[in-house]
């Protein structure tokens, strides 16, 4: 079973998390509320006989003895002052049957057994039950243990450029958007994509959660290109599952330097020897006020056109 690290998300994703997945388990539809004090109520639901039900999502680093703590001194006076008719409790705390005992004795009353505290061990099993979760909340999956692990077994992975405390610190940081979706599908299809944009936007992090992506699933040597493309053909090796990111491929001093003698041509018969190829993929970066000033002075990267994401 997956073993997630919930604490690369932020207390609102979290609280997401804890709601859809409630939501799930319970066929229900919860109210949910903009950020700020929530009073005790992170999530609503009426039933249809008009019971109160409200669930509560605590994201703590911390072991049980202090979520319990919390619970104690600063929920439970809230949830009396509530008196919801069922309280249902998602911590990523992990807890053992005593925990989860203790837990409802503490809200007796209110939450009604141990099923409606949900610990960490009882997320990773419920998003195993609905795996669409996992795509929902992408951060979970590119953080996993088992996919990390995954990851680390590729032995030819160039370790200066993928460190796994640099994966769990940008995973954590990271804001999923549209252009991940956008950039994945891309890939997905052609076997590789540019990602332009102004500087500073993120290009080489969006690039960085492609490839852990795809390492994690199966993808088992990762080629940093550094210099020019004469060095993803050098290390092709046509029946290894290979990733080639090309970080920041036309350079910095495009427009003064230009391209190396036929670079143009032998980019685009890279990319071409890739498509044809399931088990490679490309990935490249670039500054969108660059490309623009390279597809006008060597028309043959307008091709790169067809495979791009901002």
């Amino acid at each position: 079973m997956p073993n997630y690290n919930y604490h690369v998300l932020s207390p609102t994703e979290f609280e997401n998390l804890a709601r859809d997945i409630v939501q799930k388990k319970e066929n229900i539809i919860l109210e949910t509320f903009k950020e700020g004090k929530d009073s005790g109520i992170d999530l609503l639901h009426h039933t249809s006989d008009g019971k109160k039900i409200i669930v509560q999502a605590k994201r703590y680093k911390d072991n049980f003895d202090v979520l319990f703590k919390k619970l104690k001194d600063d929920e439970l006076p809230k949830v009396r002052r509530l008196s919801p008719d069922r309280y249902i409790l998602v911590t990523s705390v992990g807890l053992t049957p005593k925990n989860k005992a203790d837990i409802v004795d503490l809200f007796k009353g209110f939450i009604l057994n141990t099923g409606d505290v949900i610990g960490k061990d009882d997320l990773d099993n419920l998003i195993t039950r609905f795996p669409d979760l996992e795509k929902e909340h992408h951060k979970l999956w590119l953080s996993s243990t088992n996919i990390l692990q995954e990851i680390l077994k590729s032995k030819e992975i160039n370790q200066s450029k993928l460190e796994l405390d640099t994966i769990i610190e940008e995973i954590k940081f990271y804001v999923m958007n549209e252009s991940f979706e956008s950039a994945r599908e891309i890939i997905k299809r052609e076997n590789f994509v540019v990602i332009s944009g102004i500087p500073g936007i993120g290009k080489t992090t969006l690039a960085r959660m492609l490839f852990y992506q795809f390492l994690g699933e199966g993808f088992e040597d990762f080629i940093y290109v550094s210099g020019s493309i004469d060095d993803a053909l050098s290390l092709y090796v046509p029946e290894k599952k290979q990733i080639f990111f090309y970080d920041d491929f036309l350079g910095e001093n495009f427009l003064s330097e230009k391209l190396s003698k036929n670079e143009d041509k032998r980019i685009l018969s890279f990319i071409k020897k890739i498509r044809k190829d399931p088990n490679k993929l490309l990935i490249m970066t670039t500054r969108e006020y660059i490309l623009k000033q390279a597809e006008t002075n060597y028309p043959l990267l307008e091709e790169l056109l067809s495979a791009k994401a901002t």
